[in-house]
């Protein structure tokens, strides 16, 4: 088993990042889209092919060191830009369910979760496997869509 031997603390975290002094200018908002699109038009592409098949789509509940990374690397944006874009057209297709974990602040914040910035402990995969069957933080397609 791999969680065996891995720590979740916030000094775990912290041993594997390495915050620049500097921070990058933004990027453009589209220079994720183009991936953004191949990936979604893959997965609609075998939601299309399996009508009687509930596809469930998650973003995971990367830390604040992540976003703290990506923030300065310029990528904010861009990363948001997609993940909008992915969420929308995913939620076009009825045999597709989306939820967004990154709302969950008590795991976002909570570094002693995580080993590194992306990866969380075993025990937030229990949680995260109640909130899809309790359908918490689910995306809806909004009526101006």
């Amino acid at each position: 088993n791999w969680y065996s031997s891995k720590t979740f603390s916030k000094d775990a975290v912290f041993s594997h990042y390495y915050r620049s002094s500097t921070t990058e200018p933004a990027k453009d908002e589209d220079y994720y889209m183009d991936l953004a699109k191949q990936n979604v038009a893959l997965i609609k592409e075998t939601a299309e092919k399996h009508p009687e098949t509930q596809f469930y789509i998650f973003i995971p509940p990367y830390s604040i060191v992540w976003w703290d990374s990506i923030y300065n690397v310029g990528e904010t944006g861009c990363y948001l830009k997609a993940e909008k874009y992915a969420v929308s057209e995913l939620l076009k297709e009825k045999n597709i369910r989306v939820f967004n974990f990154q709302q969950d602040l008590d795991i976002v914040y909570n570094l002693d979760l995580f080993m590194d910035s992306l990866h969380f402990s075993q025990n937030i995969n229990h949680v995260l496997c109640d909130y899809l069957k309790e359908g918490k933080y689910e995306k809806r397609m909004s009526r101006s869509s």
